[in-house]
């Protein structure tokens, strides 16, 4: 509210190119794109209490109703202003990089460092503020140390293998991002929140007495899934990061950028750290 109400009175004030009717659209396009993005986070954090039973349809439906607001959240900020106030302010990004697991206290731990890859719109409200929409895609692959640490049964002879899925992440936020210095190459600070969805991969044992080790028959070998893997969830999140932008022309610039990434339950600890290509 904070944000659209400031992007009102400094368009109304400080552009000549507006009219009246114009600044009260925008305002109306700005206040619709955040409460989209209140809603949407009020509408899809999902509670621990829920039944692991209903926990899938649960995040299923979610899903589906969140990709419709977040339609709608684009939408408005991309056809929001008007041409002669916008054109110069509102840019493309894309990026990607690598996303490192610092700290998890829940299954996840089990996944190692990953990949990240996503895109997004950022619009400068002022020139020493930006406001961005983001959404990315992370993959983890299975690393398994914790479960392989696990104490196995004193049996003579008893064998396991421990195998796992990789973890999908998709992750959409919304935050602003400030320059430190009015220099052309300076560096950044960013604020961001929203909601990461998870499908945790499933992780399996299979064990069996060390007769059947060459060759495990299905009535000896006996294959286990691993509790809280092979399931879907969903977290809110809050974010901030330093970076540095080298604009290469009036057009186009990169950044480089980092960020530390805390859930709001089970306390996951992200850091990504990417390479960001902007197109003004």
């Amino acid at each position: 509210w904070y944000i659209s109400i400031m992007n009102y009175l400094y368009s109304c004030l400080y552009s000549t190119n507006q009219n009246m009717q114009e600044c009260g659209i925008n305002a109306a396009i700005y206040l619709l794109t955040f409460l989209c993005l209140a809603r949407i986070y009020k509408k899809h954090s999902v509670r621990e209490s829920t039944e692991r039973q209903n926990y899938s349809e649960v995040v299923s439906r979610g899903r589906k109703e969140f990709m419709k607001w977040l339609l709608i959240a684009i939408v408005a900020l991309v056809i929001g202003p008007s041409d002669s106030f916008a054109s110069d302010r509102l840019s493309f990004e894309i990026n990607g990089g690598r996303s490192f697991v610092l700290w998890a206290e829940d299954v996840f731990d089990n996944w190692d460092d990953g990949w990240m890859i996503g895109a997004g719109l950022s619009y400068a409200v002022i020139p020493e503020m930006q406001i961005v929409v983001n959404g990315s895609y992370h993959r983890f692959p299975f690393d398994g140390s914790e479960f392989r640490s696990r104490p196995r049964p004193c049996i003579v002879g008893y064998r396991r293998i421990i195998e796992g899925d990789h973890t999908a992440m998709y992750e959409v936020s919304a935050g602003i991002r400030l320059p430190l210095s009015d220099a052309r190459y300076s560096g950044l600070l960013s604020l961001r929140g929203g909601v990461q969805f998870y499908r945790i991969g499933e992780a399996r044992w299979t064990s069996w007495i060390e007769p059947y080790s060459d060759q495990v028959h299905t009535d000896q070998a006996h294959t286990h899934v691993f509790d809280n893997t092979g399931i879907s969830d969903t977290k809110g999140f809050m974010s901030i990061g330093l970076g540095f932008k080298f604009p290469l022309n009036r057009h186009f610039s990169v950044r480089i950028e980092s960020a530390f990434t805390l859930t709001c339950h089970d306390n996951h600890q992200i850091v990504p750290i990417s390479a960001t290509f902007q197109f003004l």
